[in-house]
């Protein structure tokens, strides 16, 4: 899996104006720590005023993802720029775990609308229940899913089928 999710705690250093910061949770998807340190310093940054150098990481986790091997129904919300317009989008993905939809959510983005992941914010990760599905697609494979089968043996009544045994020696 390339993705892994990490709940970041993180405030301001204290200083003699403010002693005691207030502290920010954030849930971050990232591939590692390093970057999920820097997503989150980007939010600091563009919604409180609080740059790296007078921020600091109080504690970051990981969080474990269900993976159960049952494939679940999520419902990503997410915010992307493109053209410098910011664009809200909600998608329905199944998969196996958070980490696994937000990132088959950035694929689908990349492939779509050329949107790159460090432009891509995750705004809510749910899971959906079945009856609560919107997308047609979903809801046919999640409800009653049926595959064709293929038969692709021949059989050995066919005349035009021949059995050669070769000698190896």
């Amino acid at each position: 899996m390339h993705m892994k999710e990490y709940k970041v705690l993180a405030s301001e250093k204290p200083s003699a104006a403010n002693p005691v910061p207030q502290i920010f949770a954030n849930n971050v998807f990232a591939p590692n720590e390093i970057i999920a340190r820097s997503k989150t310093f980007n939010l600091l940054r563009k919604q409180y005023k609080i740059k790296l150098a007078t921020g600091v990481v109080l504690k970051m986790e990981e969080v474990p993802q269900h993976n159960d091997g049952k494939v679940r129904t999520f419902g990503v919300r997410a915010a992307y720029i493109i053209k410098r317009k910011t664009v809200n989008v909600h998608k329905e993905i199944r998969a196996l775990s958070r980490a696994e939809a937000v990132f088959s959510l950035w694929q689908d983005l990349r492939s779509r609308h050329s949107v790159r992941p460090e432009t891509v914010g995750i705004i809510e990760v749910t899971e959906i229940a079945t009856k609560d599905i919107t997308s047609k697609e979903l809801l046919q494979i999640a409800t009653n899913p049926r595959y064709p089968l293929f038969d692709k043996r021949i059989p050995l009544s066919d005349p035009s089928c021949k059995v050669v045994a070769l000698d190896r020696a």
